[in-house]
């Protein structure tokens, strides 16, 4: 302890000694005092006295940029070298992934056969048109490609065909009983025979394609007929119903296909309804276009006479007509001034007036429609005015 405390004054004396000012050479304090100094003379610096403080001199900013870099820097090495362990440990795993795949392939593994979950055929209620397909769900272990064969059965019997999901068509018959049986392969293995239920096949009712009305511009009192065309995918005779509509309403007592022409009357629309059916069901209904029915025109039911034996012709023109239309009667064709026909249709002459020869008289009758019916009559005038004159 003595020898510490010891250095310690003598670093302390050092260091007082090297802080004390020394005088410059040639000023009055370098001369003697009067006393001897045992220490020799040297010239004498001009020292300042400065007290240090403990880190004096240190850069703090300097020194915190460097602090900061070394911190940035050892950032990013460690982000790389992060970086570059995740890389070769993913392609580690990739290779370990192609190594195992490659070690699948090449070892003989055992392949397992697809396996049939589920078949069935739609559709359940089939028709001859109907178009009979299998559905068949399946998985493969391994997964590869299933592949399918179909052998279609009818009534107990295979039926000769490519193998198709779907069976042939025009085969079908009525009351055919249709099943399937299916294998499948994934080009390794073949399934047992997997078979369906069966399906039946029902009746198709006939189908009706056109119906018209004949004649398509029917007069009054004029009989209507349906001329209607279907037919039957079974073959099956087709029968009809017919139900007749008259301005909208059904026409009760006629389902034939005739509408008698004493129910016609002038305006009346008319139109038919069909109906086809077979002997164990009925098609869809079809409707006609809708016929007005026209004016019907008036008719001379009347015949002239053959002959006059004088010189007065006369002739009572009767006519009828369905409506009870007025009638109105004029002449046309050969007239002549000495013939002439009255409002009530009788024709009236004077052969005396009239040149010998032959001359084509028309007689018309007609309605406020517009509607007329025409009788020709042929008049024979001789030279001789005492013979005969002929009508034809």
């Amino acid at each position: 302890m003595r020898r510490r405390a010891e250095r310690r004054r003598q670093r302390n004396a050092s260091k007082q000694s090297e802080a004390r000012p020394v005088d410059r050479p040639g000023t009055p304090e370098d001369e003697p005092t009067g006393t001897v100094s045992k220490r020799p003379s040297r010239p004498r610096r001009n020292l300042k006295v400065v007290t240090k403080p403990p880190w004096n001199g240190f850069n703090w900013a300097h020194w915190g940029i460097r602090i900061a870099l070394c911190v940035f820097a050892f950032a990013l090495m460690s982000l790389g070298a992060m970086r570059l362990l995740n890389h070769i440990s993913l392609k580690r795993i990739t290779i370990d992934t192609d190594r195992v795949e490659s070690e699948r392939k090449t070892t003989s593994l055992p392949n397992r056969p697809p396996v049939i979950l589920s078949a069935h055929l739609v559709p359940e209620a089939p028709g001859v048109k109907s178009r009979i397909a299998v559905v068949v769900k399946a998985k493969d272990p391994d997964g590869d490609s299933i592949r399918y064969d179909v052998s279609w059965i009818r009534n107990g019997a295979k039926v000769n065909t490519s193998s198709l999901q779907i069976f042939p068509e025009g085969m079908a018959r009525r009351g055919d009983r249709i099943s399937a049986e299916i294998i499948a392969t994934d080009g390794f293995h073949r399934t047992a025979h997997f078979r369906t239920g069966e399906v039946v096949v029902e009746n198709d009712p006939p189908v009706a394609s056109g119906v018209e009305v004949s004649p398509p511009r029917p007069r009054t009192g004029e009989s209507v007929e349906a001329r209607a065309v279907a037919s039957d995918p079974n073959r099956d005779d087709i029968q009809w119903r017919f139900r007749w509509l008259r301005n909208g309403q059904v026409v009760t007592g006629q389902s034939s296909s005739v509408l008698p022409g004493n129910l016609v009357s002038r305006g009346d629309r008319i139109s038919v309804t069909i109906t086809p059916f077979d002997l164990w069901d009925k098609g869809d209904s079809l409707q006609s276009t809708t016929v007005v029915v026209r004016n019907r025109a008036p008719m001379i039911v009347s015949n002239p006479p053959t002959s006059f034996h004088n010189t007065n012709i006369r002739y009572a023109v009767r006519a009828e007509d369905r409506e009870g239309d007025p009638l109105t009667f004029f002449l046309e064709g050969d007239v002549l001034e000495a013939l002439s026909i009255s409002k009530t249709g009788v024709l009236v002459g004077d052969l005396a007036k009239i040149p010998p020869g032959r001359y084509d008289i028309q007689i018309v009758v007609a309605d406020p429609e517009g509607d007329k019916d025409i009788q020709t009559v042929t008049l024979k005038v001789p030279r001789r005015a005492a013979a005969a004159t002929e009508l034809e």
